[in-house]
């Protein structure tokens, strides 16, 4: 799905782990309690998405897009955020906490 545009889509509870959505356009999309386990989201533009309570863990998010995401209660264990284009310090700080990792963020 490289490059695909699913703006707006409803893909609450799919099950899309190891998925290849390089520069995907998902703004908007529902992706809640979604399973993403290894899924590449490089470059991606995820302005909006609902990602409350998905799995992302071993994600590859280096490069996306995540201005006003949700991510309550998401799993976020060893996910790839790069520098988290669009996500502020202090969530950047929670998201750490939780097990993500980020190019910009030490640990500590």
């Amino acid at each position: 799905l490289t490059g695909a545009n699913l703006t707006g889509a409803n893909l609450t509870g799919a099950k899309l782990s190891s998925a290849v959505l390089n520069d995907a356009i998902l703004n908007g999309a529902d992706m809640s309690n979604t399973n993403l386990v290894f899924i590449n989201l490089t470059g991606a533009i995820l302005f909006l998405a609902n990602l409350n309570y998905a799995n992302l863990s071993g994600a590859n998010l280096s490069g996306a897009n995540l201005s006003g995401v949700y991510m309550n209660g998401t799993n976020v264990l060893n996910a790839q955020f790069g520098i988290g284009i669009g996500l502020s310090a202090r969530v950047k700080r929670n998201l750490i906490k939780r097990g993500a990792i980020f190019d910009d963020v030490s640990k500590e």
